[in-house]
């Protein structure tokens, strides 16, 4: 379990989009391409809960690679391959 900064956030499939006000729930099973989105200019902060455990992993490597400088998208697909995250486009 990890905890990222939310007031509002949404998610978006490929045929629909729905938006969560704070404190909404939303399912996402693996296999289902998905993504987040904020649609207000404040912070997005999200506690996300993955089974089985170690995708904290993959937010600490991205947040260390911001931090150091190093992030770009190469680096963003190394760590993602990594943890078994696909970006589709």
């Amino acid at each position: 379990m990890f905890w990222k900064e939310l007031s509002v956030s949404g998610l978006a499939m490929a045929s629909w989009r729905r938006a969560r006000a704070a404190g909404g729930v939303v399912h996402l099973p693996k296999t289902i391409p998905h993504a987040l989105y904020n649609p207000l200019k404040t912070p997005l902060r999200i506690l996300a809960l993955a089974i089985p455990g170690g995708m904290e992993m993959f937010f600490d490597e991205l947040e260390s690679a911001m931090q150091d400088g190093s992030m770009d998208d190469a680096k963003h697909r190394e760590i993602s391959r990594k943890y078994g995250i696909e970006w589709l486009e």
